[in-house]
């Protein structure tokens, strides 16, 4: 990432994701999961911003590792990305609002089959699933609102653009997610090793949750490094990991991204992340003018003396 891209991205923390900073190593709830999802819908965003807010911890033999689940919220649009069960019945209830659902795959710390539909019976939104969770929904959701997700498929659904990545994980075809909404593209890399489709993205990423480790065996702060090396994102949160783990994606990819390690239920607004010229089109439109300027004489208008 061009230094000039780092420099244009400011993030404004609150002061308890500070304090999450300060303490890496351990889980931070320092709000309430109702409280959270309040300050989640009640967040005013413009054109051109984002919010997010991680889900926590797993729960059951997934306590003490981060999950991936992850609400994300633009001007115009919500989405919530592998819920798996993390959410309790009071905090469903609490749900004003989806766009859309979206799952990676069907392990049971990234999906949830009577979560998920709880969830989109609540909102009412569709549901978008990798082929290995497709089969166990079909009873549970209605078809027009189940969408499939192939790997390399592109599908366009509530003006969200989603475009599935192939995931390598040992799993039923998982993919990861490039999500186009309201002019942002956001990447969400579900628990997988790195892919060479990565170097093809051919798109500027603006947010990128990127698994960090623990307890997956395709996942590690130096896979995440290395889509963050390839993606260039703006901010980088990592998820779906052990703290520490969290902390050293942190330390290798610093200089190249914003790092944002979450708190449960903390709403984080990284400050205005908008697509920009890149440094190549600056220095172009520089040398076109530079050029233009050198050819181009302004001269004065000639002036008529009027004799009568």
């Amino acid at each position: 990432m061009s230094l000039i891209k780092v420099k244009m991205v400011t993030v404004t923390l609150t002061v308890t994701s500070i304090f999450a900073l300060a303490i890496p190593f351990q889980p931070i709830y320092a709000q309430s999961h109702l409280k959270g999802i309040s300050e989640f819908y009640g967040t005013d965003l413009n054109e051109g911003q984002v919010a997010f807010m991680w889900l926590g911890e797993g729960v059951g033999e997934w306590a003490g590792t981060a999950s991936a689940g992850v609400m994300v919220k633009t001007s115009q649009h919500t989405i919530i990305i592998d819920p798996a069960n993390v959410l309790p019945s009071d905090a469903i209830n609490a749900l004003k609002s989806l766009d859309l659902i979206l799952i990676t795959h069907e392990h049971s710390d990234h999906f949830s089959p009577d979560s998920t539909v709880a969830i989109h019976k609540r909102t009412g939104a569709p549901v978008v699933v990798s082929a290995g969770v497709y089969q166990s929904l079909q009873e549970g959701i209605a078809k027009d609102k189940l969408v499939e997700m192939l790997p390399n498929d592109v599908k366009t659904v509530n003006e969200i653009t989603v475009r599935a990545i192939p995931a390598i994980h040992p799993a039923d075809r998982p993919v990861m997610y490039l999500i186009n909404v309201d002019g942002l593209t956001i990447f969400h890399g579900s628990d997988s090793g790195f892919v060479d489709e990565l170097n093809n993205i051919g798109s500027e990423v603006h947010l990128a949750f990127v698994p960090a480790g623990a307890p997956s065996p395709t996942a590690s702060p130096d896979v995440a490094a290395s889509m963050v090396r390839v993606l260039k994102p703006y901010v980088t949160v990592p998820v779906h990991g052990m703290f520490e783990e969290m902390k050293a994606l942190e330390d290798i990819v610093s200089n190249a991204t914003v790092v944002i390690i979450p708190a449960a239920y903390v709403v984080e607004v990284p400050a205005q992340i908008v697509p920009e010229f890149s440094f190549v089109v600056l220095v172009f439109i520089a040398a076109l003018v530079t050029a233009l300027a050198a050819f181009i004489r302004i001269k004065p208008l000639p002036i008529r003396n009027n004799t009568d």
